[in-house]
């Protein structure tokens, strides 16, 4: 299994920095350039303070990487003490980042990325130990592909007894195309922004989500069920997909204006357009869901992430 550590020296590796260790803190160099990297399960102050004591004489650039968001106040105190902190969601930005920079180089980067994906970086904690599919591995065709499924038949039936009083239960795989995204553009003060990351679109509803992380991805299941088939097509897919990332990235910005001895404050909109964002179908997979009828009601599980989802995300033909 993959590290926090292990992550990190890609990271900084794929950079181009030559990697060092030393008092459990890692030392990137390149041309002057000096990045000291500090790892922790939970970034608290004791931990910044003693990460500062031990490379306060070296300079450079400091960083504590954690896969735990920290309390807001804790962002506030290192950056007080010229510390960056990185989170579960800075280290998956730069994955996909990288992931993108391997496509665009036509797969040349010398970066293993089966390693990275393999740590399956997913609300802060490693995926359970299995054999999984690599995400460049899934494709756009007849094999399903499906999202590893952590509730099961005595999971949901646990579940549903405290809230809808379950007595029929269905697993059923809802298709989605997953896409790897990247957005390019002009935000505010003509500062170049970059966005990237995964998202599904249901293939079923059309609803779009964006991802936490690279899912567990398996391409067989012990558990019975009913695979549903796709009603939009690719076209509609990416279409839906690409006004999701430019929902998502745009930001807003008061511009005062004076005209004619009056000032006035407009309120404008940045966000990419159409032609700044690359989209890259890594192809389909199939999420798993609990259908579950109760003499109280209907509840929907994502199976994968065990959360309760509205009967949007999936609801039957009439």
């Amino acid at each position: 299994m993959v590290t926090l550590k292990g992550i990190l020296v890609h990271l900084l590796q794929n950079h181009e920095f030559d990697v060092s260790e030393k008092d459990d803190i890692l030392l990137g160099q390149k041309e002057g350039q000096l990045v000291i990297l500090g790892f922790a399960d939970e970034c608290t102050r004791e931990y910044i303070d003693g990460f500062r004591d031990k490379v306060k004489t070296m300079g450079g650039t400091m960083i504590v990487a954690s896969m735990k968001r920290p309390e807001p106040a804790i962002y506030d105190y290192a950056e007080n003490h010229s510390v960056t902190i990185w989170d579960s969601q800075d280290i998956e930005k730069e994955i996909g980042s990288i992931i993108f920079d391997h496509v665009n180089s036509g797969g040349s980067s010398s970066l293993r990325f089966g390693e990275i994906i393999r740590a399956e970086i997913i609300d802060g904690r490693h995926s359970e130990s299995g054999s999984f599919i690599n995400i460049d591995d899934i494709g756009y065709d007849e094999s399903v592909i499906i999202q590893a499924p952590k509730l099961h038949l005595d999971d949901v039936k646990e579940i549903s007894q405290k809230t809808v009083k379950g007595f029929k239960y269905e697993l059923e795989l809802v298709p989605h195309f997953l896409f790897e995204y990247l957005a390019i553009y002009s935000g505010k003060g003509n500062i170049e922004k970059k966005f990237n990351g995964l998202l599904l679109v249901n293939a079923y509803t059309g609803i779009v989500t964006t991802g936490t992380g690279v899912p567990n991805l398996i391409d067989t299941i012990d558990i019975p069920h009913i695979k549903i088939e796709p009603k939009i097509d690719l076209d509609e897919a990416t279409r839906v997909a690409t006004s999701k990332v430019i929902e998502v990235n745009t930001e807003f910005d008061d511009v005062v204006i004076e005209k004619e001895h009056t000032v006035i404050t407009e309120k404008t909109e940045f966000k990419p357009a159409e032609e700044d964002i690359t989209m890259n179908l890594k192809g389909m997979i199939h999420v798993p869901v609990w259908c579950v009828e109760g003499t109280n009601g209907v509840m929907i599980i994502n199976a994968a992430t065990g959360k309760v989802v509205s009967e949007e995300y999936y609801s039957k033909k009439s």
